[in-house]
This record gives structure tokens, sequence and C-alpha cells, in this order.
């Protein structure tokens, strides 16, 4: 066999001993890069564990605050629990029970927010007639005065309607038609008070309408007779003051004035 020239052969063992030797490096790297990566996402996923498990210990802990009374820490908590982890199984819960706690604290307003936000999130959770008359509580705990504004015990009316009619084999039903008949009873009073303001002022025109629409409106109610009396005593008072004027004051407990 004819020899190479060493001129010749040293070069070509020179490039196959380099080129070995890179090809072993990038075997190296490859590995070096794959080790890299799993230990990376074996403690991404420790990480997140972990954040999981605080997550469900801070709801606990709001859970237990929540069941002896103590709303404002509890709700401190639920709160965390949504602003760390929004998306969670856990944040429903969290949501739910910040606006119940809202609601104890008898921050109506409020927990009427947070019920509508959580309705809104998930419409088909079984907890939706739950809710529905949560919100109509919160109207319904502000209804105080009937000589104040009427609009929460109407809308009142309008939520308990809403569970009453969609969700009638509810165990919130029965409470919830209980409610509405105070409160419905309220608003027939409320009218019934504005309808005597206007026969006091002498508006009789205002408390026609104002009767007339109590009587359209709420006629099983406990105001209704009392505001059909006081119906044919406005019309009275139209035609013969003197005379409406008497039976005003037997209606309503006034001494008729003397004839002058």
């Amino acid at each position: 066999m004819q020899k190479l020239p060493v001129a010749i052969l040293a070069p070509l063992l020179i490039t196959l001993l380099f080129s070995g030797c890179s090809l072993f490096s990038s075997n190296d790297t490859a590995i070096d890069a794959e080790k890299t990566i799993a230990r990376e996402e074996a403690a991404i996923a420790a990480e997140d564990k972990k954040e999981q498990e605080e997550i469900q210990e801070l709801l606990k802990k709001g859970m237990d605050d929540y069941k002896v009374g103590k709303y404002h820490t509890a709700l401190n908590k639920f709160e965390e629990v949504l602003d760390r982890a929004p998306f969670s199984k856990e944040a429903a819960l969290a949501e739910l029970k910040a606006a119940d706690c809202s609601y104890y604290m008898k921050r109506f307003e409020e927990a009427l927010v947070r019920y509508e936000s959580f309705e809104e999130k998930h419409p088909t959770n079984e907890s939706i007639p739950y809710i529905m008359f949560q919100k109509a509580m919160c109207c319904y705990s502000q209804i105080n005065n009937v000589e104040r504004d009427a609009s929460c015990a109407k809308k009142a009316v309008g939520l308990f309607h809403q569970l009453v009619n969609g969700f009638p084999d509810s165990v919130y039903a029965p409470q919830a038609e209980e409610k509405l008949h105070i409160a419905t009873e309220f608003l027939a009073s409320h009218e019934l008070s504005i309808a005597q303001f206007y026969m006091r002022t002498e508006e009789y025109q205002q408390a026609k309408a104002r009767l007339e629409y109590l009587l359209a409106a709420y006629p099983e109610s406990g105001a209704a007779g009392d505001a059909k009396n006081m119906l044919e005593l406005a019309a009275a008072k139209e035609k013969e003051p003197k005379r409406a004027k008497s039976l005003f004051g037997l209606l309503f407990g006034e001494k008729p004035a003397e004839d002058e």
C-alpha cells in the first residue's frame, strides 16, 4: 500500500480530532440545556404548588373567620384570594363569601354590587337562587320610613318577583314571597302617605292620582280600604269643602272646624 506523505496526513488527523471534540461538546451542551430546562420546570411546578397551597390555606382562614362573625378580617382574606388567584377554583367561593361579608356588615350597596358581579361571572352557578334572594335582601334591608324614598322597596319587589317566578321550587322562594308581601304593603302605605300629604295641602287632583294608582297597583293591600275612603273624600272636598273637611277629621282624627 502506498503511504501518504506526512505533510498531507498530519492536517487530516488534526481535522478529525477537532471534529470529534466538537461533536462531543455539542452533545454535552444539549444535555446540559435539557437538564437546565427540567430544573426550571420543576422549580416552577414547586412554586405553583406552594402558591396553590397558600391560597387554599388563606381561603380556609377566611371561612373560619366568617363562620364566627369576623366579617371584616374574613373579607380581607377573601379579597387577597381574589387578588392573588382571580381565575383559580377558589376564587368563586371567595367572591361569593366576600359579598356575604359586605351584607352582614350592613354595607348593602357594596354587597349588591358584589352579588351582581358574581351573577354576571357565574350565570349557571348552583348558588344563583341564593344570589337573587340576597340581591333582593340588600334592597329590602334599606326599607325604613314610609315617608322616605321608596326606590329600594320597588327594586326589592322586582327582585323577589324574579326569584319566585324563576325558581318557584327554591328553598328561598317561601321567604321571598313573605318579604315580597311586606315590601308591597310598604309601597302601598307609601302611596297613601303621599296622598294624605296632598289632602292636607288641598292638592286634591294630586291626591286622587296617587290614590287611584295605589288601588290599581296594590288592590289587595291593607291600605286599599283607606285609599277608597280617601278617594271619595277628595272628590267630596272639591265639591263640598266644609263637609269634606269634617269627613277628613273623622277619618284621620282631626277636629272639624266650626262653620263660620
